[in-house]
């Protein structure tokens, strides 16, 4: 095996079952920082806004980055992909999700009504939904009674069981050919149901900070991320820890589509919590 020869910090969001994961987590980062010959020195963000700045301010040398932190630091030249988290067959796209008994039963039913957002900067979980309900309903400040953010995807899911909001935006794949909702919270069978689809997710992304310029190093982490689906215990972590069946190279022709709707959704004023963080104008004042 290499000798470790530089030493790399690795930045992520914990997943809300963090305490749960953190094994597999640093195992996963040993067998990379291993294969690699680079030792990768985890450190959290709180929140994607958080994990945004660490990467601008040169606080991270490679970073886990959902969809919308990766358009918008690949928008201003600070970060590259290394690999996508590939999903295989799974279909991950932003659903929304009710209760069987609550007042929400088609996407139209939401207007006016509670709703549960994940996070400013998720693509599935406020982003891509926010921005499909506002062309949908066509109206000019919030169509909704309340809008809230829960910071995670089980949150949501369990604040639409408890009525705590009447619908929820999270993500939602395919199992057994049917569509589920994904973050299920425990003890939750038949609690929740997926109202409708809005729109496919680009995969998350490890990209490596511009500032990463030795080739070699990048190939070697390329390599190494790669390498992590053909051991069968660490394939169990990349599927775990990243919602994926192995890391690989591949075009960014999804990301590209993003991230020109999330410009179209900043400029139009769609999606007002976003907007506070991807852009210099500020959100609409009748956002609530």
């Amino acid at each position: 095996m290499p000798g470790v020869r530089q030493r790399l910090t690795f930045g992520l969001v914990p997943p809300a079952s963090f305490l749960n994961v953190e094994p597999r987590v640093n195992a996963f980062l040993r067998w990379v920082s291993e294969r690699a010959g680079i030792e990768l020195v985890r450190r959290h963000a709180r929140s994607y806004d958080e994990l945004v700045k660490l990467v601008r301010a040169g606080d991270l040398d490679v970073a886990w980055l959902p969809p919308i932190p990766f358009a918008t630091l690949r928008g201003e030249a600070l970060v590259r992909a290394l690999v996508c988290a590939d999903r295989g067959d799974d279909a991950y796209v932003s659903v929304l999700v009710a209760r069987p008994d609550g007042p929400v039963h088609t996407a139209d039913d939401a207007r006016g009504r509670r709703i549960g957002w994940v996070d400013p900067l998720s693509a599935a979980g406020y982003v891509v939904p926010r921005m499909r309900l506002a062309a949908r309903f066509g109206a000019s400040g919030s169509p909704f009674a309340s809008e809230s953010f829960f910071g995670s995807h089980a949150a949501v899911a369990r604040a639409v069981v408890d009525g705590t909001v009447d619908v929820g935006a999270t993500y939602g794949r395919r199992a057994d050919g049917q569509l589920v909702c994904g973050p299920l919270p425990e003890d939750s069978a038949g609690q929740l149901r997926v109202v409708e689809v809005l729109g496919s997710i680009p995969p998350d992304v490890i990209a490596v900070h511009a500032s990463v310029v030795d080739t070699e190093i990048v190939a070697a982490l390329v390599r190494a991320f790669e390498g992590a689906s053909r051991d069968p215990v660490v394939r169990g972590y990349v599927l775990e820890l990243f919602g994926a069946t192995s890391f690989v190279e591949k075009p960014m022709n999804g990301h590209d589509l993003l991230g020109a709707e999330l410009e179209r959704g900043v400029d139009s004023g769609v999606i007002p919590a976003a907007a506070v963080f991807l852009s210099t104008r500020p959100p609409p004042s009748n956002f609530r």
